[in-house]
């Protein structure tokens, strides 16, 4: 007969590291998307001459810009891939 506490610690154990390594990817793909949406928002808004679009445009830039803020000051434990 198996231990089910043992096999139980154990699958709480992979799912804890596995949800750490998600999370480490995830953050990097945040960065990655931010990063990329702050570009797309400045170049809509060089063309862009409704005033309406443009104040969208610029909101939308600014909080894109302090997500990526808010992420780059994350814990290093937290996002290990701090040079993108």
């Amino acid at each position: 007969m198996r231990d089910t506490a043992t096999t139980h610690l154990n699958v709480e154990q992979f799912r804890t590291r596995w949800a750490e390594e998600r999370d480490k990817t995830g953050c990097a793909m945040r960065k990655t998307i931010t990063r990329l949406n702050i570009e797309h928002f400045r170049t809509k808004l060089v063309d862009e001459r409704n005033d309406t679009k443009r104040n969208t445009l610029l909101r939308l830039l600014a909080e894109e810009e302090a997500n990526l803020a808010a992420l780059m000051n994350l814990p290093k434990e937290c996002c290990p891939a701090r040079s993108m």
